[in-house]
């Protein structure tokens, strides 16, 4: 009991936060402002993925209990004059959830979240926006994938997810897939797979910046000590069903506010910045 009671204090003093800023450019953050969202005691809020809606900005996040030990998705509502609700538990299922990547097809939201615990890419839908969905389908079977982004770009879907080769490392590989499809049952996978191979820029983090039809992807840094020890962005500058090469524009360090000692997420939409620290 003294054990279990030991690791849940140490569990609550090194919890994940959500942090979030307006800003006019995405690459040029005065991150020493960041606000930081309560949470509620032994709560850890990470992985923010944002999206707006009939003009109102959404932050999705995983909540992660010492007492559940697994991940649930809520939900962040951003409201006037920087107030924000929460709606909780708005997914919520017997295995771990995480990232959840939340992208519009027309006028319906959907969503894949991290799913590896289950061995799959699943996809969700949204019955009653935000706070009530349902599993639609399976994407991709028989495999262990973290951090799936799946966005449109020139006439075809693309998903960029990180596969484990090995029994835990699911942030040295970062895969694509394709398809014509958002929700197909049969994604073709790029020739080049592993694009990365790196575990200092291979993991998704965060949403899918489109800008001047320019793709740039976040991504986290880990070190042998610290799981999601940093982040930052890159400019995709070729992405055919042939061929694909990024080059990393910077890095973020965890060192722009005082007692962290990690971020792995950075998400931007339309003048709203979050990241998550530790």
């Amino acid at each position: 009991i003294f054990i279990k009671i030991l690791s849940r204090l140490l569990y609550f003093h090194r919890n994940w936060r959500i942090g979030y800023l307006f800003v006019k450019k995405f690459d040029d953050i005065p991150l020493r402002k960041i606000k930081l969202i309560p949470s509620k005691f032994g709560v850890s809020m990470a992985d923010p993925i944002l999206l707006k809606k009939n003009n109102k900005k959404f932050i999705f996040i995983e909540q992660y209990t010492g007492k559940e030990q697994k991940g649930i998705i809520s939900c962040i509502e951003i409201l006037k004059n920087e107030k924000f609700k929460v709606h909780e538990d708005i997914i919520k299922e017997d295995f771990h959830l995480s990232y959840p990547y939340v992208f519009k097809v027309k006028q319906d939201v959907f969503m894949c979240p991290e799913t590896h615990a289950k061995d799959e890419i699943r996809l969700y839908k949204a019955i009653d926006f935000p706070k009530k969905w349902e599993f639609c389908k399976t994407l991709i079977t028989n495999i262990s994938a973290a951090d799936t982004n799946i966005f449109f770009h020139n006439k075809k879907w693309w998903m960029f997810t990180n596969v484990c080769k090995s029994e835990f490392d699911r942030s040295s590989e970062l895969h694509i897939f394709y398809a014509n499809k958002f929700n197909s049952s049969s994604w073709t996978p790029h020739p080049q797979n592993p694009v990365i191979f790196d575990p200092l820029y291979a993991r998704n983090a965060g949403n899918i910046i489109l800008k001047n039809n320019i793709i740039y992807r976040p991504f986290q840094t880990q070190s042998y000590d610290n799981y999601g020890n940093a982040s930052g962005l890159s400019k995709i500058k070729i992405l055919t069903t042939k061929k694909y090469e990024e080059e990393i524009l910077f890095n973020i360090k965890p060192n722009f506010l005082k007692r962290i000692n990690s971020t792995h997420t950075y998400s931007y939409l339309d003048g709203l910045l979050c990241i998550d620290v530790k």
